[in-house]
């Protein structure tokens, strides 16, 4: 067998033909496991890459890891990354759980380490083709197919993983809700979903952690209401401060609220009644996609974000924009209210204040026109 071998350093070796003796480009490494010489191909020519996988593959051996067998599957990595999200509480499970189930039936079969930058870009360019998904969601899918071979590695499962391009894409801002939509909107929905939409215009909360909203993390002492990490994306706890509109909304919820005593939240649905236990993701308020629609309807606007129209998500754009209008709050401040993450999030959010920037705008003309007139005289 040495014949046919051509050592590169210690461990390190190319394999030739053997029938015309050419020496092969890949390089291979030689380790011991168990006490049995182990050759494996790091199916690469760079020296610098089967120096790192030798290293890898010894201290493996040396600590009682497992050491890679190149057998995963994308499937099986998949399963992996998504049971340590599910094991850790991640937030937004339900949609990486879809962005997986996406990946695994376009690459599921696929041997992991075979997967490489332009396997990748082909699938990205198949998704693209479809007409249906936009690069925001690829890059989404793409986002949780990096993290899974990341993990991958990190376990020891695989010795490298391949570069995962992003795709350009054009965030879309979200809209502002004018007070006359506003007031036409609530008119139509539900009387149970008045207060939910018109405390979500006036604070900017999620659509999620407000429908869990419970009675007991209200502390009208203290004017506030604190969520609990588990509650929140972002899985930290949330103090809202509550001004006084918001806070008699809560109050008469409240009020309301001591007449259902079998319900713990703050805001109800339809269905609530006694011996009703609420297990979806927005508590006793439900599913309300309906009933948004009907009022969108009602109030004579186009219904959903494809037709040009308002989304509920949009009230979190309505509340941002008015806490900084008046320019007496800061971007931080809106961000500790809203509970966005970062104050880049909070800018993304604010649409601007429109009629404001008018008034200064006509302003200016005005003091232009002023000073024209005083150097023509």
């Amino acid at each position: 067998m040495a014949r046919y071998i051509e050592a590169v350093e210690r461990g390190i070796y190319r394999r030739k033909d053997p029938k015309t003796g050419a020496v092969l480009a890949p390089l291979w490494i030689l380790y011991r496991k168990h006490g049995k010489p182990v050759q494996e191909s790091t199916k690469q020519t760079s020296l610098a890459v089967a120096r790192t996988l030798l290293a890898q593959r010894i201290a493996a051996v040396s600590s009682g890891a497992a050491v890679p067998t190149g057998s995963l599957t994308v499937d099986e990595m998949l399963e992996r990354y998504l049971a340590e999200q599910t094991r850790n509480g991640r937030a937004q499970l339900r949609t990486v759980r879809g962005h997986v189930k996406a990946i695994a039936q376009a690459i599921g079969t696929r041997k992991a380490r075979e997967i490489g930058t332009g396997e990748i870009e082909a699938l990205q360019d198949r998704w693209q083709a479809l007409g249906t998904i936009t690069n925001a969601t690829i890059n989404r899918r793409c986002e949780v197919l990096r993290h899974a071979f990341t993990l991958a590695v990190r376990r020891r499962d695989l010795a490298g993983q391949p570069y995962v391009p992003r795709l350009a894409h054009h965030a879309e801002r979200g809209r502002y809700i004018p007070p006359a939509d506003r007031i036409a909107l609530m008119e139509g929905l539900p009387d149970y979903l008045a207060p939910f939409c018109e405390f979500a215009c006036l604070y900017g909360i999620r659509r999620g952690q407000l429908s869990i909203t419970k009675r007991a993390w209200v502390d009208l002492e203290r004017g506030t209401i604190t969520w609990p990490p588990r509650t929140t994306k972002a899985r930290d706890q949330h103090v809202l401060p509550l001004d006084e509109r918001g806070r008699a909304l809560v109050e008469r919820l409240l009020q309301e609220g001591e007449s259902r005593i079998w319900c713990p939240y703050l805001f109800h649905g339809r269905l609530c009644a006694p011996g009703r236990h609420p297990k979806g993701r927005y508590g006793c308020v439900g599913e309300f996609k309906k009933a948004w629609a009907a009022a969108c309807r009602a109030a004579g606007l186009p219904v959903g974000r494809k037709a040009g129209g308002f989304i509920f998500h949009n009230t979190r754009n309505t509340a941002v924009t008015d806490m900084l209008a008046s320019g007496r709050m800061s971007p931080a401040d809106a961000m500790v209210i809203s509970n966005h993450k970062t104050e880049s999030m909070v800018k993304h959010y604010n649409l601007g204040n429109i009629e404001g920037l008018r008034e200064r705008l006509a302003a200016a003309r005005v003091e232009v026109e002023r000073l024209q007139e005083r150097g023509l005289k």
